[in-house]
């Protein structure tokens, strides 16, 4: 007997939810989208004729700092919105570089375009605004990336969900997200990345998670997963996992809920 198969069409369609979430995963790193890039989104009906109107607005143009930041905002935005519409999907390690090097082609700036889908060979550090400013979470050596991945990828893996309270899931989630994070496998664009790859993730999983969360929130993301995995025994300062679950909360179980207030949120 002949197999037979559905033939998945690649959406062209521009979906601006996840556009949106495109441009909201943008602000992890202060980054927003160009006024260009705003108004061609008005009028344009496919991801490729928005795709070639940016690109020619930029070409040959000598770009100034802030331009150089709205550029990867818009060129990033369209990349995960064409992804999240994709729907492949494979769990592994793999898939982080994949994620990566379709997000960020040709959105970095040059000097770094040669990272983009590669795993970092260099030891990094971030100053975090939530921890003042001047401390950073231990990130993993960079010789040791691709085996913590395949451990933890391996752990996942061995998970029953199915056994499962809806908490316990959730709880299950956010520390396997966050453990993958703090790995910071890439020199630049890891959280996007972790991003994408935790909606992408919980969508071959049927969760219907609330990925809206990343519109506004995706800040809050990076903060709960820096506290999550920032201690510091010497200065008292132990990990909080808290705001972390409050974001999945929210994320996998109920959008309505609000998110616990990080420290120092003056809001």
């Amino acid at each position: 007997m002949v197999a037979q198969y559905t033939e998945i069409q690649n959406k062209e369609n521009i979906n601006k939810d996840y556009i949106e979430i495109g441009i909201g995963l943008s602000l992890v790193d202060n980054l927003k989208p160009s006024e260009y890039f705003k108004q061609t989104l008005t009028t344009a009906k496919t991801y490729q004729e928005l795709e070639i109107s940016v690109k020619t607005y930029y070409q040959n143009k000598k770009l100034d700092i802030q331009q150089i930041c709205e550029k990867e905002c818009d060129l990033v935005s369209i990349n995960i919105a064409k992804f999240l519409d994709n729907n492949s999907f494979r769990f592994s390690p793999i898939a982080l570089k994949i994620i990566h090097k379709n997000i960020f082609q040709d959105a970095f700036v040059q000097g770094l375009e040669k990272y983009v889908g590669v795993f970092r060979d260099v030891n990094i550090a971030k100053n975090e605004d939530i921890l003042g400013g001047d401390k950073s979470v231990e990130y993993v050596d960079f010789n040791e990336i691709s085996d913590t991945l395949e451990y933890d990828f391996d752990k996942e893996k061995k998970k029953n969900y199915l056994l499962m309270s809806k908490e316990e899931q959730v709880l299950n989630i956010a520390k396997f997200i966050s453990d993958i994070w703090q790995i910071h496998p890439f020199r630049e664009g890891n959280t996007r990345t972790i991003a994408v790859f935790a909606i992408k993730y919980l969508q071959s999983k049927g969760f219907e998670a609330n990925n809206d969360i990343f519109k506004n929130n995706s800040k809050y993301f990076r903060d709960a997963l820096v506290l999550a995995n920032y201690e510091n025994i010497k200065n008292n300062i132990k990990s909080d996992f808290s705001y972390l679950e409050s974001f999945f909360n929210k994320f996998i179980l109920n959008k309505q809920v609000e998110l616990k207030k990080l420290p120092y949120d003056k809001k």
